[in-house]
């Protein structure tokens, strides 16, 4: 079962507003963290912080939250698992494969439009998408992205 922090863990969860739940040997413990690969950047660097001062090993698995969340089903252990997709949550929670009291929605996305820094096109706007000038837009993989 995939549990959501631990006493341990507390101050890496806490910077991202989670609550502890189980209790862990002192120092120089050992956490394993699934994670969506956009957390890769601040998720590092938080734990970094905490692994100075605790003295504990955090071990990422980045990657898409569906790739993640199967691992999970397949009995990959993870201490903590922070998912890009609730969906996917939903479905470890329906199989009893995470600790529900432990699940918090800590942070949200949203979709942007990335141009060439001189922006040849003045797009402002995904509307301006529409026009004739363009024929090919590219998107990540709705079946590994969320």
């Amino acid at each position: 079962m995939v549990t959501c922090a631990s006493n341990r863990l507390l101050p890496l969860t806490a910077a991202l507003g989670l609550a502890a739940a189980t209790g862990a040997a002192a120092n120089d413990a050992e956490f394993t963290v699934f994670a969506a690969a956009s957390l890769t950047d601040a998720l590092k660097s938080i734990a970094a912080v905490y692994q100075r001062q605790s003295g504990d090993k955090i071990r990422f698995n980045f990657g898409a939250s569906s790739f993640l969340a199967r691992q999970i089903q397949e009995g990959a252990p993870a201490d903590l698992f922070f998912s890009a997709d609730e969906a996917k949550m939903d479905g470890l929670a329906k199989r009893g494969l995470i600790e529900t009291s432990t699940r918090r929605s800590l942070l949200s996305n949203s979709l942007v439009i990335v141009v060439a820094a001189d922006n040849p096109s003045r797009i402002t706007a995904a509307r301006d998408l529409a026009g004739p000038g363009f024929k090919t837009i590219a998107l990540a993989d709705p079946a590994a992205v969320p």
